[in-house]
């Protein structure tokens, strides 16, 4: 069984939803194969049914789907197979229901792990191949460009992993990547007032407030830390 939220913020039209799961597609895609900038929140889009641009997403991942089936004879089904339970595995969900983290981002990282496996098990494929080609009279030329892969995503691993290090590190490198997510503003600045540093919490609090202004809990929190504040 699927549950959903409820909620007049939470009845997203489809053609909202269906703009939405086509660039959550190219996101992920693109996220995973060059991992930069990785935010634990990131920017909601503003979707806009209007705006010709958004609908090249859906369109580019029909057409890819679309393509890698048309040539699956000659390229085998492994493709398409993956591409689609990526897509299914991680854009599909917001056609169906809507969560409540949509409050703060259509996309999450950890919302791609499942869907992940397929992609990194069709570019492993990809890769033996390639050096199968061209590893002939090298037989140490696999195991070492194998070797500098692992170490690489190594490193950008312990990299990634040290914004998670405390609750202050990880809302000021999601508040930097992330300038305007009113959520992590107000965890941001809570962590500071809990730390004794309330007038910088207070600074976060109310820009989180400005930004969504029919927010109880910011405001609860504004004002609780404004009190500490005052003399």
């Amino acid at each position: 069984r699927l549950h959903g939220v409820t909620g007049e913020e939470f009845q997203i039209p489809l053609l909202e939803r269906v703009l939405i799961s086509g660039r959550s597609f190219w996101f992920y895609l693109s996220k995973l194969f060059y991992p930069h900038r990785l935010g634990f929140i990131y920017e909601r889009w503003h979707v806009d049914t209007g705006d010709v641009w958004q609908y090249v997403y859906p369109a580019a991942t029909v057409g890819l789907l679309a393509g890698l089936w048309a040539v699956r004879r000659r390229i085998g089904k492994g493709p398409f197979a993956a591409m689609l339970h990526f897509y299914v595995s991680t854009s599909m969900l917001i056609l169906i229901v809507v969560l409540y983290f949509t409050r703060y981002s259509f996309v999450s990282d950890h919302w791609q792990y499942f869907g992940c496996m397929s992609v990194i098990a069709l570019a492993a494929a990809g890769i033996a191949r390639v050096l199968d080609l061209i590893q002939a009279g090298r037989p140490y030329l696999k195991p070492a460009l194998c070797a500098g892969l692992v170490a690489l995503l190594g490193v950008l691993t312990w990299r990634q992993s040290g914004m998670y290090a405390d609750s202050e590190t990880l809302w000021r490198k999601t508040v930097e990547k992330n300038p305007d997510g009113w959520i992590a503003l107000n965890n941001f600045g809570m962590a500071l007032v809990q730390e004794g540093r309330v007038d910088e919490g207070i600074a976060y609090l109310e820009r989180a407030t400005e930004i969504s202004s029919n927010d109880p809990m910011g405001q609860r929190n504004f004002f609780s830390a404004w009190r500490m504040a005052a003399p």
